[in-house]
């Protein structure tokens, strides 16, 4: 209620709870039945229902991550998330600096516009890594993106924005064949620095498992070998390749572990690219 209706945020002091997800590609409709590749892992949060621990007394720089489930970490430890490794990374170069994680999934463009109006000013914040991709279902995904951030950068004026856009895993054939259109509409529109991060997650994968997405089929390899060639479906993967993940288990996508989420290396990686892009920008000095 505090936020209004239809906004999700976290629950307020949640101790080690436990969560279950699917470890592998898996569809919404899989959702409904028993996965048995799954991974666990737990989540805290703060009085002020921010993922990780209490807010501590400003000091330095405060930033703020603010997104869905990839900036809330889903899948990973607390201290694996993008904005604790993001803190660890800078702090060990020797910035005084706090980054705040703000991530919620499933968080749409407009409960992250209604959190930086409702709660942001109280934050002190002196910048906000804005983490979110399109809502492609939208009749104008482009112009709704624009009208939400600037929303939120009315409620902070003078903080300082950048937009990252969360990396696209190859298990994902629609935006595997957007993603680029999708970064370029959004520069087109905005007036504020734009990172892809699906670029650098790709650039780093070595081995495992690979998606080929063509018009009419996708080809499942390991290693560089081909396992499958199966037709597309025009929504969810074809059952064969949810099938070879549940029969192998060592079959795995580096830096992603569920065809939408980086594992804890692939946010290493992610981190990389944001605190180069910082550094880039003059955040930091």
């Amino acid at each position: 209620p505090e936020l209004g209706p239809n906004v999700h945020w976290l629950r307020p002091n949640l101790r080690d709870a436990r969560m279950v997800v699917p470890d592998r590609p898996h569809s919404k409709q899989e959702q409904r039945q028993r996965i048995d590749r799954s991974r666990t892992f737990f989540v805290n949060s703060n009085a002020d229902r921010l993922r990780g621990g209490s807010l501590q007394a400003k000091s330095g720089r405060r930033l703020l991550a603010i997104g869905d489930s990839v900036t809330f970490g889903w899948g990973v430890a607390d201290e694996q998330s993008y904005p604790a490794q993001l803190e660890a990374l800078l702090r060990g170069g020797g910035a005084d600096v706090q980054v705040l994680n703000a991530g919620v999934p499933a968080q749409s463009l407009y409960g992250m516009a209604t959190f930086l109006e409702r709660k942001g000013p109280a934050l002190e914040l002196d910048g906000v890594l804005w983490t979110r991709r399109l809502q492609l279902n939208l009749p104008q995904p482009e112009q709704d993106y624009r009208r939400h951030l600037d929303a939120a950068q009315r409620a902070l004026p003078g903080v300082p924005f950048m937009v990252l856009l969360p990396p696209i895993s190859r298990f994902d054939p629609y935006g595997t064949e957007q993603y680029a259109d999708e970064g370029a509409a959004l520069r087109r529109v905005l007036e504020l620095p734009v990172l892809e991060l699906t670029d650098p997650l790709w650039a780093a994968q070595t081995g495992g498992a690979s998606l080929q997405v063509g018009p009419q089929e996708l080809v499942l390899t390991n290693e560089g070998q081909e396992l499958v060639r199966v037709a597309r479906s025009p929504h969810d993967l074809p059952q064969e390749l949810y099938t070879l993940f549940d029969e192998d288990p060592a079959l795995k996508e580096h830096l992603f572990f569920d065809s939408g989420h980086p594992d804890a290396e692939g946010f290493g990686v992610f981190v990389k690219a944001v605190a180069e892009q910082l550094e880039e920008s003059g955040w930091m000095g």
